[in-house]
């Protein structure tokens, strides 16, 4: 027989909630130790938000890292696109270890939410053009850019170089950038007209190096 479609948004809620935590479950019997964590857009309050969010991380041990893309969903909420308030509420679970400052998230944003969050979670910036700056004042040591693995090799380390010296402190750094700087600027522009749509560039991925 086949099973009734429920209508009610709270019954669409409480389904979702089981699937991910069982997937939460599976990541961590195969051994994974971390996820990234995106926010539902089809949620309307930063309460509601933060509620579904906190149910899923407590249901975990894995570390959680905060996904900060800009959405047209969220712009009621924080003019950046970016739930900033409820990701600074989140940040204070023991659990959650990094936020992802990732495209096409702008500077302005990718300061407040440094600038709040810093103490108690990594920043992780993706454009790594933005790393000398919020390096100036905040300490980075991941990018979560999967780009910056076709920018560079076990040869020539040039995104964990460039991290790694801390540009903002080392001359020797922005040499750094400069080298890996065409390769990176040739992929975001390949990118570009998908990230800036909310769209995500897995075909891309192919250019990872293993």
């Amino acid at each position: 027989m086949k099973r009734p479609e429920r209508s009610s948004s709270a019954a669409r809620w409480r389904d979702d909630i089981a699937e991910k935590v069982e997937a939460f479950k599976h990541a961590e019997k195969i051994g994974v130790s971390q996820t990234l964590f995106s926010l539902d857009p089809s949620l309307k309050t930063e309460d509601e938000l933060y509620d579904a969010a906190k149910a899923l991380i407590d249901s975990t041990s894995l570390g959680i890292v905060l996904y900060a893309q800009p959405h047209n969903a969220f712009l009621k909420l924080d003019p950046s696109g970016i739930p900033i308030n409820v990701f600074d509420r989140l940040a204070s679970l023991p659990n959650v270890m990094a936020v992802k400052l990732t495209q096409v998230i702008n500077l302005a944003a990718a300061y407040q939410i440094a600038e709040r969050m810093s103490d108690r979670v990594l920043i992780g910036p993706v454009h790594m053009d933005t790393v000398p700056l919020l390096a100036n004042k905040y300490h980075l040591q991941w990018s979560g850019e999967w780009a910056v693995d076709a920018v560079q090799s076990p040869e020539k380390r040039y995104a964990a170089e460039f991290l790694d010296r801390q540009p903002a402190q080392d001359d020797q750094a922005m040499k750094v950038y400069w080298a890996m700087q065409p390769a990176y600027q040739a992929f975001y522009d390949l990118q570009g007209p998908t990230l800036l749509v909310g769209g995500h560039p897995w075909a891309h991925i192919k250019y990872y190096q293993c």
